[in-house]
């Protein structure tokens, strides 16, 4: 049976995965939520099924964080935010957390020593980042895009980049990168992953299936073999089979317009959060 861990289970696209992996039947799943009951009303189809497992808590809980990556095969680090707040430090954060625990499964497995017939197995990091701290994919944008969103996303990304790079300096870490473009709430159209190529808007539900991809090491849905080692210490960008019929993310531009302006004047981040902008 394959096995997962979802942080950040009630964000767009972590429960886009939760959804998407308890209707296939041979998934256990554990989801890190600091509200049991906020989850569930989000996901119904996690209330009662045997094949979920709820843990509750601060990210910053090592113990009970262990606990649910015991035992998994992959981690699904999909926790992130909109809002370019000056030195953001939350995916740093969480990654600092996440490395704690897998270091006390470690030590567990170590003070089991004999007893235990089958040595700890790392399960593989999904990290959800963006198209804009991937050097190729980036490049390919419009050059004013990139000028306004290396701006409007300035924090956003050097998060990202940071706790990347912080997370790939642990050797024995199963690290895979997902760098998806502009994100939408659209349909699903179908999705496939891959080096070095992307689409520029991917819907919310194409991007959990391509997560799932990417913990599974295949490119399509309809590959068949499983080989978790296809894509570890890579980043692969995201292609929406929607092309130009994705949805433009005209929602997106509150975020991108307020970020730019507290990129240029960074006390405005506080002055937009007492207006309620923000």
């Amino acid at each position: 049976m394959r096995s997962y861990a979802v942080l950040g289970g009630t964000g767009s696209t972590g429960s886009r995965i939760i959804n998407q992996l308890l209707k296939e039947e041979d998934v256990q799943l554990n989801v890190y939520a600091r509200s049991k009951a906020k989850l569930e009303e989000q996901i119904p189809l996690l209330i009662g099924s045997p094949r979920a497992q709820i843990f509750t808590g601060s990210i910053t809980n090592t113990d009970i964080l262990a606990d649910c990556l015991d035992g998994v095969h992959a981690i699904f680090l999909a926790i992130g935010t909109n809002y370019n707040e000056p030195d953001c430090t939350l995916v740093q954060q969480v990654a600092s957390s996440l490395v704690a625990s897998l270091q006390i499964l470690r030590s567990r497995s170590q003070r089991s020593g004999i007893s235990n017939s089958t040595p700890w197995s790392c399960p593989t990091l999904v990290l959800l980042s963006s198209a804009g701290v991937h050097a190729h994919l980036f490049a390919q944008e419009p050059l004013i895009f990139k000028f306004l969103t290396s701006r409007g996303c300035y924090y956003i990304y050097k998060d990202l980049e940071l706790a990347e790079k912080f997370l790939r300096g642990y050797k024995w870490l199963p690290l895979v990168v997902v760098h998806p473009g502009g994100l939408v709430h659209d349909r699903a159209y179908g999705v496939r992953i891959g080096e070095n190529e992307g689409t520029d808007r991917v819907g919310y539900d194409d991007l959990a299936m391509a997560m799932i991809l990417a913990a599974d090491g295949k490119a399509t849905p309809s590959d068949k073999t499983i080989d978790r080692t296809k894509w570890v210490g890579k980043g692969v960008g995201v292609v929406s089979f929607g092309g130009d019929d994705v949805a433009i993310p005209t929602g997106n531009m509150k975020y991108l317009l307020t970020g730019i302006c507290v990129y240029w004047f960074p006390f405005l981040w506080h002055v937009f959060k007492v207006l309620g902008v923000i």
